[in-house]
């Protein structure tokens, strides 16, 4: 948040732009340079990687007797999905509340419009005018990160914690690298958005998505562990 160019103070929507910016579209047909947004992955690698290793531990631990005492096993996958549900949430809300604290110490309003001008000063190409309300994307951004989660949730059932992790690392690389719809990482960036670029991603058609995901992580992450055998499970990881 350096900037020298930039002369008023960070404002709240600010603080969020330059912890979740992300970067411009990559064009190597123009030899535009792939600028890897560090902060922003290693941030969403952080909220993912929280919730990782618990669901998976309690089922190889004491969890199994919980679930041979409850003798449902989908009681004790919905009650993993809430669990990793909050932790995203909590984990989001850190984020938030420490793009708050910076910008008060910075001497910014708690204000999520981002003005004019300060995109292109924080390195991120946008072709619209400002100014730009954050507010639709830090409602859509929680929802993101937990449908994110819910899928890693799914994934650690059939290939291990590690592979589950490794596959969301690939998906957030993936969405940087790439500009494609169906990429949950393309919502996570404010440069993608349609609020920044034309043709860029929307914020409604986002939380849509992200709802598909949730969903659809907790029905086929039930469905197969209402078949998984946790015995084998244990010795094949």
């Amino acid at each position: 948040m350096a900037i020298d160019y930039w002369d008023p103070p960070f404002t709240f929507g600010e603080a969020i732009v330059a912890a979740m910016g992300g970067m411009s579209v990559f064009d190597p047909d123009h030899e535009v340079a792939f600028r890897f947004p560090a902060g922003w992955m290693l941030m969403l690698m952080l909220v993912a990687y929280i919730p990782l290793s618990y669901p998976y531990r309690d089922l190889m631990g004491y969890g199994r007797e919980v679930l041979v005492a409850s003798g449902s096993r989908w009681s004790w996958w919905l009650s993993k999905c809430l669990w990793v549900t909050l932790v995203a949430l909590l984990g989001c809300a850190l984020l938030v509340v420490a793009c708050a604290i910076v910008s008060l110490l910075w001497g910014g309003e708690p204000s999520l419009l981002v003005p004019d001008g300060f995109l292109e000063c924080a390195g991120l190409g946008s072709e619209l005018a400002g100014p730009y309300d954050l507010r639709p994307f830090v409602l859509v951004f929680p929802l993101m990160v937990v449908a994110v989660c819910l899928l890693q949730l799914a994934l650690s059932l059939a290939l291990g914690p590690t592979l589950a992790f490794a596959s969301t690392s690939v998906v957030l690389l993936a969405s940087a690298y790439l500009f494609h719809p169906l990429l949950p990482g393309e919502y996570l960036m404010i440069a993608r958005l349609d609020l920044s670029i034309p043709n860029g991603m929307s914020l409604r058609s986002g939380a849509s998505y992200a709802l598909v995901i949730a969903a659809a992580s907790v029905l086929v992450g039930g469905l197969h562990f209402s078949r998984m055998d946790c015995i084998d499970k244990e010795l094949s990881i």
